[in-house]
């Protein structure tokens, strides 16, 4: 495995080469970087993106041997990821943009056409996503001060487990107005 990784970092992995620069370079640019990317020359992006899968790795390993584990992190980032994702949703509502299908949302045809249910939606989706964002965020910190305390923290089995039943908790609040959203369309189709 060693040698995998040392070949990564080294941009020689052959199978895997483009995928990783690909997520590298993706990291890197961004959607205003990738303008600076371009006028780059090739020699300096290589070593951005070796330093950048060097450090990755450097930090992946450091973190598997030290008492915080990837569990914590991987627990931080989904919790993370929750709270982008509601907010996300909830910026779509606030902006009555729910029944809008380029948003990727699937909505009745009874609730597109009509003002009041499209307003009801809107307003549904901002206030439950809004409160699941509040709440993805809220572990973040005593997640974080494990992760950070370097070993010298750690969460119990049943800490472990109220952080996964209070995730169920976070993903119900979040998927509650869409289901809501189906029954009105199925209430207004009647």
């Amino acid at each position: 495995m060693r040698d995998v990784r040392v070949d990564i970092a080294a941009g020689k992995a052959s199978s895997k080469k483009t995928y990783v620069r690909n997520a590298v370079i993706g990291c890197l640019g961004g959607e205003i970087g990738g303008a600076v990317w371009k006028f780059l020359p090739g020699w300096v992006k290589n070593k951005a993106i070796n330093m950048t899968i060097a450090f990755i790795i450097k930090y992946i390993r450091e973190s598997a041997t030290s008492g915080a584990g990837m569990a914590y992190i991987f627990i931080f980032g989904c919790f993370l990821l929750l709270g982008v994702v509601g907010l996300l949703a909830a910026r779509a509502g606030y902006q009555g943009k729910v029944c809008d299908r380029s948003d990727g949302y699937e909505v009745p045809a009874a609730v597109k056409s009509d003002p009041a249910l499209r307003k009801r939606a809107n307003g549904l989706v901002a206030f439950w996503c809004t409160g699941a964002a509040a709440l993805s965020f809220a572990p973040l910190v005593p997640i974080g001060s494990v992760v950070l305390s370097d070993g010298g923290r750690s969460v119990s089995t049943w800490g472990l487990a109220a952080f996964a039943l209070y995730g169920l908790v976070v993903v119900t609040a979040g998927a509650y107005p869409f289901e809501k959203i189906k029954r009105l369309g199925d209430s207004a189709e009647r």
